[in-house]
């Protein structure tokens, strides 16, 4: 290599060297600049100090070494299967058609029911066609002013088929599903145990919370195969003595029935005291120990209709109402637009007319006073939320579904390697309960939990409606740390929150009874914009 090579090189690699020494020292400070930030803010919002709820001790369950078996804010469940006899009616059912063409249409119809949007409404309608007629006009640059009446037709003709084009590719194409038999049948092999092992997870919570319920009535609107009886009467065996089944399709009633029946249409049903209509009654002098709606209220053509069905199932329930939908974006602003809305009708009676509703008011008041013939119809959530303000997932910026997921054990027809044999079902929920609020509830973990050497991650929703990532730590909260390692998404972390400000600490008592800018939930009730699609 000649020398003037060598000096070429030399130089080269020296200007890259600068570059690369300039661009650390950039980084080093940017990044110093970031941490400072993130301190200061630190400082002023204060520090989160995490204790182990005392009601909780008694409660933790220890093995013979000494280890934590289990905390009473564990809800998750284990692989859920169905029951035996169940298993067997869909067998018996599906004997009777070809295996092969079933399986494969009972995937396709799972695929579209996961990827099912809410219908549009008509002024987001009108104001996509203003947006794609500006968008055409703009990208023609045609003036009609100058234009003779056969070519102005023309132009508008073909803007209007742009104007459609356009429409149809940015607009969710939505349609009511007619189920007849064989359809129906394709629902159960697609979606039976799913929305078993789905229901059994929201059943075994209210079981575990509130173990002196049980329910003799039992309210399914949108009843499909019949699964929320069957969930139901797995939770609280031989108590339930009424089972009323609203499903609009004839079939569908013929095919839970059936199920009922063991697959066999001379056997009696397995239940006592079941009934199926077609058409919701709009009667509420009727009530209801438990009302459900699981994977119905995407099928109702507008948000008029599902506000009043929302309003109608509020008035049936006696204790628990149960919404629930798949865990995607659509699922969760439906199941978001329920709470809103039961919330803010539940919080905000008062004494003056029903028209008041539309003004903005904080949905929880201390302050605030109930109307007695109102005081039927105030209730809170039960769960997933320990709070009854805006979800603040909704308002987090991560665009985001709060949802959760429960294990399942495919039946027994389907491979292990089969798409629609995929054993984890993500699902979107709200239980709400008759009453006001009278204690503080747990912290739920909202995302998986991360756990390492000695500390763990945990993403919290508090009971102050916030979103909190705290780290617990084997050296500063021992025993918390155990509950901890036991802990997952979906349960509640037994422990008590306080911010800590200049040596002082502020419970979350404190903290709901502050006023701040937050939106309440009310006021995000016709908010229907929230984040992006998340399958």
């Amino acid at each position: 290599m000649s020398a003037p090579t060598k000096v070429y090189l030399f130089c080269v690699n020296s200007m890259h060297y600068c570059r690369l020494r300039k661009l650390q020292r950039k980084s080093k400070i940017f990044f110093k600049g970031i941490a400072r930030h993130f301190s200061a803010t630190s400082q002023e919002l204060g520090a989160v100090v995490l204790t182990l709820d005392s009601a909780a001790q008694e409660h933790m369950v220890y093995g013979q070494s000494g280890m934590l078996n289990s905390h009473p804010g564990q809800m998750r469940v284990k692989r859920v299967s169905v029951p035996t006899r169940l298993e067997k009616a869909c067998v018996a059912i599906v004997n009777k058609y070809g295996i092969g063409n079933i399986m494969k249409e009972a995937e396709g119809l799972a695929r579209y029911l996961h990827g099912r949007h809410a219908p549009v409404e008509e002024m987001e309608l009108r104001q996509k066609a203003k947006e794609a007629e500006f968008k055409v006009r703009t990208q023609d640059g045609i003036d009609l002013y100058h234009l003779n009446p056969e070519e102005k037709r023309l132009v508008e003709s073909q803007r209007k088929g742009k104007i459609l084009n356009i429409l149809r590719q940015s607009l969710y194409h939505w349609e009511p599903i007619e189920y007849d038999a064989y359809k129906g049948i394709l629902y159960m092999l697609s979606r039976l145990v799913p929305e078993y092992a789905m229901l059994t997870s929201i059943f075994s919570e209210i079981q575990r919370r509130d173990s002196s319920f049980s329910p003799k009535t039992l309210f399914d609107f949108g009843s499909g195969i019949g699964s929320v009886a069957w969930a139901a009467n797995a939770a609280w065996p031989h108590q339930i003595e009424e089972h009323f089944c609203v499903d609009r399709s004839a079939d569908m009633n013929m095919l839970a029935r059936l199920l009922m029946q063991g697959g066999m249409e001379d056997r009696p049903e397995c239940f006592k005291g079941t009934f199926f209509r077609q058409v919701l009654p709009t009667s509420t002098s009727e009530k209801y120990d438990l009302v459900v709606s699981a994977f119905s209220l995407l099928e109702l053509p507008s948000r008029k209709d599902r506000l009043e069905v929302i309003d109608l199932l509020w008035k049936k329930c006696n204790n628990y109402l149960v919404l629930a939908e798949n865990g995607t974006d659509a699922g969760y602003k439906i199941i978001l637009e329920a709470r809103d809305h039961i919330l803010k009708h539940s919080h905000l009676s008062r004494t003056d007319d029903i028209s008041q509703l539309n003004n903005e008011q904080p949905i929880i008041s201390n302050s605030e006073t109930y109307h007695p013939s109102n005081a039927s119809q105030i209730g809170h959530v039960f769960s997933p939320c320990p709070h009854d303000v805006t979800c603040p997932r909704s308002i987090d910026g991560t665009n985001t579904p709060c949802n959760f997921e429960v294990p399942y054990q495919p039946l027994s027809l389907f491979k292990r390697d089969a798409e629609i044999g995929r054993d984890m079902v993500r699902f979107s929920y709200v239980v709400l309960t008759k009453g006001a609020r009278v204690q503080e509830t747990w912290p739920r973990i909202v995302r998986p939990s991360i756990v390492r050497h000695r500390h763990v991650h945990c993403n919290l929703c508090t009971a102050s409606g916030q979103l909190r990532r705290v780290t617990i730590t084997a050296g500063k909260h021992k025993h918390l740390y155990r509950c901890a390692k036991k802990s997952d998404w979906g349960d509640s972390l037994p422990v008590k929150l306080a911010i800590a400000h200049d040596g002082n600490h502020t419970t979350v008592d404190d903290i709901n009874n502050t006023k701040t800018d937050r939106p309440a939930a009310a006021d995000l009730a016709n908010d229907t914009g929230r984040g992006g699609e998340q399958s």
